[in-house]
């Protein structure tokens, strides 16, 4: 099963931080927070991985390469204009069956990514205080509708948490 990173993102919204560098490659304790995402993945089992890159991808490239520092694969998908989650995955489709996907400014536990490639979730939802920041999820008992990005009046607490699991028939 590969693993699919969204490293695409500049981070408008932490400027002057990301004037430099995309959001991925702030460092939290030492680390950029995709390197957190990355070894999680790694302790859930997985070796092999695609970065969608855009936004100053040569540092991401720089910094990861191939993985061997790792032991693991890494590949790139340039996603060129970023133009959102669906369309980022998109770019995958055609290198990808059964894969896990994993929004890079959101650090993932272990146990998370786990929970993702045993299938028991497709999709992470959180409930926040503040929803209107974040993608609102619409829901129809237990399934997913449609995702509202950044609403001024949210309707709902849950949202979408930026880890799924897809598979070419569910594209």
């Amino acid at each position: 099963m590969k693993c699919v990173i969204l490293t695409a993102g500049e981070g408008k919204r932490m400027h002057p931080l990301t004037f430099t560098r995309p959001k991925v490659m702030l460092p939290i304790v030492n680390k950029p927070i995709l390197e957190w995402n990355l070894l999680n993945a790694i302790d859930a089992g997985l070796r092999e991985f695609i970065f969608v890159v855009g936004y100053k991808s040569e540092m991401v490239r720089n910094y990861f390469g191939n993985g061997e520092r790792w032991n693991i694969n890494i590949e790139y998908v340039n996603q060129g204009k970023a133009l959102g989650t669906a369309h980022a995955i998109g770019m995958v489709e055609r290198f990808v069956d059964d894969f896990i996907v994993l929004c890079a400014d959101t650090i993932f536990g272990t146990q998370d990514i786990k929970n993702i490639v045993k299938k028991e979730i497709d999709i992470g939802l959180v409930e926040v205080r503040n929803p209107g920041e974040y993608g609102i999820v619409e829901m129809n008992a237990t399934k997913v509708i449609k995702i509202h990005e950044k609403m001024e009046k949210p309707f709902s607490n849950v949202i979408n948490a930026g880890i799924y699991r897809f598979n070419k028939k569910n594209l």
